[in-house]
């Protein structure tokens, strides 16, 4: 099972109050938080996940945007919630388009696409364009390098 579909451990939730609830776990869970973040769909939708093959599915969520248009099959059009519960966003538009892993970087290089994330390390590429924003953020991503030291070798 893909583990970042891996809910099994969630074994209760309690609602505090209208903007907070507690959720149990029956074991540690290092990116429950990144898991919660999307798809974020309410009980009464959760039976219904396959109208999101369908063409006239209109997506759920929360935040300080919320679905408005699907231009195609590959732009989604968010505008700001006036119903957030923080302040409102400052910008009134945004539009996500879905690429393949290995376009990010080239659409954002040929200007069609405002922001990327990446998690290569080409700062010297980018470091000195005063029209790039390198904005360094925490997530719950990780790379890691084992060693078997149980060969000979080490």
């Amino acid at each position: 099972m893909n583990s970042s579909l891996d809910f099994h451990n969630i074994v209760g939730v309690h609602i505090v109050d209208e903007y907070n609830l507690e959720i149990s776990l029956n074991r540690a869970s290092p990116n429950m938080l990144g898991l919660l973040t999307f798809p974020f769909v309410p009980e009464h939708e959760y039976a219904n996940l396959s109208m999101a093959l369908q063409e006239d599915f209109t997506p759920i969520g929360t935040g300080p945007f919320k679905f408005n248009d699907a231009m195609g099959s590959k732009d989604i059009e968010l505008i700001a919630n006036e119903d957030y519960r923080f302040d409102k966003p400052r910008i009134e538009k945004t539009i996500g388009r879905v690429l393949e892993n290995d376009l990010f970087m080239t659409s954002f290089e040929a200007g069609q696409i405002d922001k990327t994330m990446t998690s290569e390390v080409e700062w010297t590429k980018y470091k000195n364009n005063s029209s790039i924003d390198i904005i360094e953020f925490i997530s719950s991503d990780y790379e890691f390098l084992g060693f078997n030291f149980d060969k000979e070798i080490f």
